[in-house]
């Protein structure tokens, strides 16, 4: 009885440390989210940006041509870490989704677990009437 309590135990430990690192991942993945979108966002004004500034070429050409190739670098540059926090953010969803199923797995086991220590327990209760009747 001490070994299931214990087992259980552990088992109730194992859950509530599954649903500290869903809840951490979910975070996680939700500030991925808002940084891709500024990102993205940033990404977008500079390609506007990068727009005005090919129209004025015909005022100062030469200026506006490296303007655009630096604002074009950064827009590179911006869409690439875009694209790279995507896949991460993909990455760890990937992770939460394991670490629910990982939950699902440790309740279920406690669930079972906590089931036969019920009916254990019911039949000792059983045998105990039975042996009180019979004393």
């Amino acid at each position: 009885s001490f070994a299931r309590d214990k087992e259980a135990a552990a088992l109730r430990l194992e859950a509530a440390e599954w649903r500290e690192r869903h809840e951490r991942a979910e975070s996680e993945v939700a500030t991925l989210l808002r940084e891709t979108s500024q990102l993205s966002s940033a990404a977008s004004d500079l390609r506007a940006a990068l727009g005005a500034l090919e129209a004025s070429r015909s005022v100062r050409a030469d200026e506006a041509e490296r303007d655009a190739e630096q604002a074009r670098r950064a827009s590179f540059q911006l869409e690439a870490r875009v694209c790279a926090l995507e896949i991460e953010c993909n990455e760890r969803s990937s992770l939460l989704q394991e670490a629910k199923l990982a939950q699902q797995t440790s309740q279920r086991r406690l669930e079972a677990t906590l089931d036969c220590m019920a009916a254990e327990r019911d039949g000792l209760q059983a045998q105990l009437t039975r042996a009180e009747r019979e004393a």
